[in-house]
């Protein structure tokens, strides 16, 4: 059972902040949360902050190099855009402003920076998404690639209706994504550990 419309069962934090290493040019290991598996049907609205610079992307889905549906950061890390795309990147980009909060909303055929909307090609086809990540995805080589971000909240929405909202909480020192519709915890799956935002009265 979910706590909607309920209290939260853990203490509520502003942010989880992930913590990758092992940077030459991209980070190969550190934090990651598998959040759901998407479908075309879905939208999906992140608020997050950038505290480094990513080569690849800072969260999402990314399936045989050409089904996409991340926040990228076109390769050179300057700019980012969040969209769902197929075999091409969103045409309407931001700068990248480390410690910036940025509200990104994506969905087939529409996406949202801060409020400003765009519009990207709408799909008809049924694809197979990979697993939705946060703190990380994957790269044109299908490799893990992580990002040095902070995560204040995510909604899933499943043909217009909300099937996840993810807030940070913490269990004592330890972080997680806890989705207020299911009930449910979602840890890290990487290694190493979140730092922890102030708790939320």
């Amino acid at each position: 059972m979910g706590a909607k419309g309920g209290s939260i069962p853990y203490q509520k934090i502003e942010y989880l902040e992930s913590n990758p290493s092992n940077k030459i040019q991209v980070y190969r290991s550190g934090q990651v949360i598998n959040l759901f598996t998407p479908t075309i049907e879905d939208e999906v609205v992140v608020v997050f902050s950038p505290v480094d610079t990513s080569l690849f992307c800072f969260f999402g889905s990314r399936s045989d190099n050409v089904l996409r549906f991340c926040c990228t950061t076109f390769s050179d890390g300057t700019q980012t855009a969040f969209a769902m795309t197929y075999n091409s990147w969103p045409n309407d980009r931001v700068n990248v402003v480390l410690n910036s909060i940025y509200t990104m909303a994506a969905k087939n055929g529409y996406y949202s920076i801060n409020g400003v909307e765009y519009t990207s090609p709408f799909y008809t086809s049924s694809y197979n998404f990979t697993p939705f990540l946060m703190f990380a995805c994957k790269d044109s080589y299908n490799d893990t690639v992580y990002s040095k971000i902070r995560c204040y909240s995510v909604v899933v929405k499943r043909s217009g209706n909300v099937i996840h909202d993810f807030i940070p909480v913490r269990i004592g020192t330890t972080g997680y994504l806890y989705d207020t519709v299911s009930g449910e915890l979602f840890g890290n799956a990487g290694i190493g550990d979140f730092t922890l935002g102030p708790d939320v009265n």
